[in-house]
C-alpha cells in the first residue's frame, strides 16, 4: 500500500489512501514492472481475456449439450434410475468408450447396452417387467394379425389377378392350415 502527500497552503499533510487496482496497473506500466503484478483477471491483456471468455463459452456449450443429450436418453429409458452411482458408472463408461466430449444420445445408448450387459446398473425392476409384458402383448397381437391375414379367403377374381408366386404362397399356407387342423382334430 502506498500513500500520497498533498500540500495545502503552507501545511503539508500526509494522507494515506489506498491505490486502486487501476492506479497500481498504470504505475506498474509506467515503471515497466507490469510482469511483477499478480496473475489476476484484471491484469491480463485483452487477448487473454477474450480467449478465456471464448473458452468459457465452449465449456458451457459442451455442458449444455451433454445435459440435453442425457435428458433425452433418460426420457427414452424409464427403467433407468438416475442415481449418483449410476451416473458415475455411465460417465466412466462414456469416457472409456468415446473420450471426453459432448456425448450424443447414440453414445449414451451404446454405453447403456454395455452397462446393461455387464449388469452394473441399478434399474427399476417393476418398470422392466411392465416393458417386457408390453413387448409380449405386442408380439402376440402381431401374430394374431398375421394369422388373420393368412386365413383370409380370396375370391376367384382376386386369385386371377395374383402373380404365380403369390398363388404358390397362398396354396402353401392353405395346405399348412389344413394339416394343422387335421393334427388338432386327431386325424393323423
Amino acid at each position: 500500500m502506498s500513500s500520497r502527500s498533498f500540500n495545502v497552503g503552507s501545511y503539508t499533510r500526509h494522507i494515506d489512501t489506498p491505490e486502486s487496482e487501476f492506479d497500481l496497473r498504470v504505475r506498474a506500466f509506467k515503471d515497466d514492472t507490469i510482469d511483477a503484478l499478480p496473475d489476476t483477471f484484471e491484469n491480463w491483456p485483452k487477448e487473454r481475456v477474450l480467449e478465456a471468455e471464448l473458452g468459457l463459452q465452449r465449456a458451457n456449450q459442451k455442458v449444455s449439450t451433454l445435459r440435453q443429450n442425457a435428458d433425452a436418453f433418460a426420457s427414452l429409458h424409464s427403467e433407468y434410475l438416475d442415481t449418483p452411482e449410476n451416473g458415475k458408472r455411465f460417465n466412466n463408461t462414456l469416457k472409456a468408450m468415446f473420450g471426453d466430449c459432448a456425448h450424443t444420445v447414440e453414445q449414451f445408448e451404446a454405453a447403456y447396452q454395455v452397462l446393461r450387459a455387464n449388469n452394473t446398473l441399478d434399474l427399476d425392476q417393476a418398470e422392466i417387467v411392465k416393458q417386457e409384458q408390453a413387448a409380449t402383448n405386442q408380439r402376440n397381437k402381431a401374430a394374431r394379425d398375421q394369422r388373420a391375414r393368412d386365413t383370409r379367403t380370396y375370391t376367384e377374381d382376386e386369385k386371377y389377378s395374383m402373380s404365380l408366386d403369390q398363388l404358390r404362397q397362398l396354396e402353401t399356407r392353405e395346405i399348412q392350415q389344413r394339416m394343422q387342423r387335421r393334427g388338432e382334430e386327431g386325424g393323423w
